[in-house]
């Protein structure tokens, strides 16, 4: 139980930051405002999207790749195997669903936030189907796509 209230808490603060308390704190400094948002490092919200571009596209690469490779009989190269795994897999339909969303920017979804919702939702159908009471095992078994939904609230909403 302490699992799971210490994660929601933690989406909490990082999905809060706007609020005047969590301004004062490290996670909203006025160095955020005169650069126009939060970034992790060089990673800011048009590196994200560039790399779910690349990685999209690397994916559909991988894919025919392997597909070509099928019907001729040959083997695919590993390289083939790494970008159609499961998080690239993710990457090209969340990137597919953002640009497919695109039509919303008057709602004020631009391509990141419309990503960063694709991601956040596959995360929770994840948790739903393998039981609420069992959500935290759900998020440590699949750190990669945790830690990045952490890392999209952070550069998207803050």
């Amino acid at each position: 139980m302490m699992k799971i209230i210490t994660i929601l808490l933690s989406m909490f603060v990082v999905t809060g930051a706007n609020t005047a308390i969590v301004q004062k704190t490290f996670l909203k400094s006025k160095v955020l405002d005169i650069r126009g948002g939060a970034s992790i490092g060089p990673v800011d919200g048009d590196m994200v999207m560039d790399l779910a571009k690349a990685g999209a596209t690397a994916y559909v690469a991988g894919a025919a790749g392997k597909y070509i490779a099928t019907a001729s009989g040959s083997s695919s190269s590993d390289l083939a195997d790494f970008v159609t795994s499961a998080p690239f897999a993710l990457n090209a339909l969340c990137a597919a669903f953002a640009a497919g969303m695109y039509g919303l920017t008057s709602s004020g979804y631009d391509g990141l936030k419309a990503y960063t919702v694709a991601n956040i939702l596959s995360l929770v159908l994840k948790i739903n189907s393998g039981g609420l009471d069992k959500a935290v095992d759900t998020l440590l078994e699949d750190k990669v796509n945790t830690i990045l939904n952490l890392a999209l609230i952070y550069v998207t909403f803050v």
